[in-house]
C-alpha cells in the first residue's frame, strides 16, 4: 500500500465494493502448497482508484489467515 500511495480506507472500500472475485489454483512454485487457491478482486473505489487485490488463505499456528497483496493505479 505505501509503494502504491493508497490508503487502508482505500483497499477496504475497493474490496467491499468487488463484483467479481476470482478463485485460480496457484501455479507459483513458491506457493506452500501445488492445491493452493489465490483469490482475485479487481475494482474500483468511488475515486476512481483501480485496485487489484491478490490473496490466500494459510493454516498458521492451526487458525486460518487471509494473506493479501495489493496494486493500484488511477483508473483511465
Amino acid at each position: 500500500m505505501a509503494h502504491s500511495g493508497i490508503t487502508r480506507e482505500e483497499v477496504i472500500e475497493s474490496i467491499i465494493n468487488a463484483q467479481f472475485v476470482i478463485t485460480k489454483s496457484s501455479i507459483s512454485r513458491y506457493r506452500k502448497s501445488k492445491k493452493e487457491k489465490v483469490h482475485i478482486m479487481k475494482s474500483f473505489t468511488l475515486d476512481g482508484l483501480y485496485v487489484y487485490t491478490k490473496g490466500v488463505i494459510r493454516k498458521v499456528n492451526g487458525e486460518e489467515h487471509f494473506f493479501i497483496i495489493i496494486s493500484a493505479k488511477k483508473g483511465d
